[in-house]
């Protein structure tokens, strides 16, 4: 009854990439505000615990299937949670201190391209000349952000966060493919879920290689908890609202179509509105 009713409220893919716009792209400038108050990685794995629970309530509910029941199911969960969630979010939190989500949401516009070059080796798929092209430009772009000075050895801390925030967004574009290799029945709502908590593994133990010290969530300001808060609750978990119930970016029956991952399409159209938040503060 619940998915039957559920099935019902399906909004138009438009509509979806509206609201996907707001919620996550308003999160590249939060995440900036967190990570001057709280070790990154730390934040993390706490963002994604919370989300990833919240995500597999909701699949309880509106679901017909919650747990895995093949290896290939778990093999798809541990890809998607080590690569898209562990891995690329750990690259941006970490590359966020030392550029702003302006810079930082710019640089993850790359994932659908890096997607489509390693899909080549992964998947089998053939690319033309005009995909090479706009790799080569992209690339370039990432590399103007980066500000090297001629003659100066030394990094800078934009061109260190520059990198970290690409290979964060190397890593999602890699797991975005691969996890086409995986595909079975589970729910995507559950996949998410599952896939949160093992990302949230996966920055929890980054933050003990690193030394973080213990979150501490009771100490933070009123505008760092508002955006702890708002990329925990409502880009994190609420964010996947309009990717659940549109017909354009549903994956039916847990199952990605149409070649490259449809979430790198969603991660490019994501981070157009810090764009203008951040450069208007600059």
């Amino acid at each position: 009854m619940v998915m039957v009713f559920w099935n019902q409220l399906r909004m138009p893919a438009g509509l979806a990439i509206i609201g996907l716009g707001f919620l996550w792209g308003a999160g590249f400038p939060a995440i900036g505000i967190v990570d001057t108050e709280l070790p990154p990685l730390g934040a993390a794995g706490i963002r994604y615990a919370v989300s990833g629970c919240l995500v597999l309530v909701y699949a309880a509910i509106i679901t017909d299937r919650l747990l895995p029941q093949t290896q290939r199911e778990l093999f798809g969960i541990i890809i998607v949670g080590g690569f898209m969630f562990g891995g690329y979010q750990a690259g941006l939190y970490l590359g966020t201190q030392y550029i702003s989500g302006a810079v930082a949401s710019v640089i993850t516009t790359m994932s659908p391209m890096v997607a489509a070059l390693v899909a080549v080796p992964i998947l089998g798929e053939s690319r033309g000349l005009l995909d090479a092209v706009g790799f080569c430009l992209g690339l370039t772009g990432v590399i103007t952000l980066s500000q090297p000075a001629v003659g100066i050895t030394s990094l800078s801390s934009t061109s260190i966060g520059v990198r970290v925030v690409f290979l964060g967004t190397t890593l999602f574009a890699v797991g975005s493919v691969t996890v086409q290799l995986f595909d079975e029945s589970l729910p995507m709502e559950a996949l998410q879920g599952w896939a949160m908590l093992v990302g949230a593994g996966f920055l929890f133990c980054g933050a003990i290689i690193r030394g973080e010290p213990v979150p501490a969530v009771h100490s933070l300001s009123p505008v760092a908890l508002g955006s702890f808060l708002y990329i925990t609750l409502i880009a994190g978990a609420g964010g996947l609202s309009p990717l659940f119930s549109t017909d354009a970016l549903y994956w039916s029956n847990g199952n990605y179509t149409g070649g490259i991952s449809r979430a790198d399409c969603s991660d490019n159209r994501v981070s157009t509105t810090p764009r203008a938040d951040n450069w208007s503060n600059d």
